[in-house]
């Protein structure tokens, strides 16, 4: 691993600020169960203060159900064994925790069993070999269950905002993409009830059948979604809803076909919560353009409510590897 993407993979680690102001509507994170799923989600990262490998170990689900991704492809966890190997790196004595951020956080506990999600923002830097390493603004989504009375992360979600440029799509790529799309949910069958409101996400859009759309996303204020090109959450059913009119049912858009892939489903221990990992390709015309999404990362959160599975937590994004590079600068222009 080079130094410099040891600093960027290092933010994963680096300690959370439960000073953070609570999201307006939100309960605050010092009141009661909030304030220790705030101190799990900050041991998850702050252990790094004083390199406590026992502690981040201890508040990071060991067994195979863990799941990260992060901004980098390579470094996506998708166990408790992989984990332990991919923290390894920061026994490395030339990295060091420089400072950090945290804002917005959201958290939200299930209504019948003791897990919760949160969503942040975090800007967090490090120090390896003497080189500064920074995220900025970087999307952080997240779960935990409460094991043996302590609040255990089994889940979670960094990335950045993609710029719409480096993340665009040549049109006849789109087009010739969108012709070989199946509509396929893969693997399926496992949780056929949870499958379904994955697919809805998606399969809603050929005919813009909103009634199943709507009718599997949460109604309240505690839908959050972060789109993989916006710098700001949809937040709430209605600014959903009101996103929704404004894109995908104005005339100019048009479903053409969609696969999600790789999908892991992980069920709560009493089954009223369930959370999700895949990739997916979404494929549209906007005007008349095709236009869509490659090898787009997504996790999610669903809660069972009054026997009816909900999504209510989303996190599109592109890993940071996979973008285009960025335009060179022009001779003599200014920084941008």
């Amino acid at each position: 691993m080079r130094p410099v993407r040891a600093a960027a993979s290092l933010c994963l680690l680096v300690p959370l600020a439960l000073a953070a102001p609570p999201a307006a509507g939100e309960s605050p994170p010092g009141a009661g169960e909030d304030a220790a799923i705030a101190k799990a989600v900050d041991d998850s990262i702050g252990w790094f203060r004083n390199k406590d490998f026992g502690l981040l170990f201890r508040v990071h689900s060991a067994g195979p159900e863990l799941f990260l991704y992060q901004p980098a492809s390579t470094d996506t966890v998708r166990s408790g064994e992989e984990f332990r190997k991919f923290a390894e790196v920061f026994r490395d004595p030339s990295v060091a925790y420089l400072r950090h951020e945290v804002r917005d956080l959201r958290i939200h506990r299930a209504r019948l069993e003791p897990v919760a999600w949160f969503s942040a923002l975090l800007d967090d830097c490090a120090l390896s070999s003497g080189k500064e390493g920074c995220w900025k603004g970087a999307r952080w989504t997240g779960v935990l269950e409460k094991r043996g009375g302590a609040w255990v992360m089994v889940h979670g979600h960094i990335s950045f905002t993609a710029d719409p440029a480096r993340s665009a799509i040549p049109p006849e790529e789109a087009r010739a993409r969108a012709a070989a799309a199946g509509d396929s949910l893969a693997p399926s069958g496992a949780h056929p009830e949870v499958e379904r409101v994955i697919r809805a996400g998606f399969s809603w859009a050929r005919t813009k059948d909103t009634a199943l759309l709507f009718g599997t996303r949460s109604q309240g204020a505690d839908l959050f979604v972060y789109g993989p090109s916006s710098s700001v959450p949809v937040v709430g059913f209605e600014a959903f809803r009101e996103r929704a009119r404004k894109l995908w049912l104005s005339d100019d858009f048009v479903a053409k076909g969609y696969d999600v892939r790789d999908l892991r489903i992980h069920l709560s221990p009493e089954g009223t919560v369930a959370w999700f990992s895949a990739v997916v390709d979404d494929w549209c015309e906007i005007a008349g353009r095709p236009d869509g999404w490659k090898d787009v990362r997504w996790t999610g959160v669903l809660e069972r409510r009054d026997g009816t599975w909900l999504y209510v937590q989303g996190h599109f994004s592109y890993a940071a590897d996979r973008l285009a590079p960025r335009p060179a600068a022009t001779p003599g222009a200014g920084a941008p």
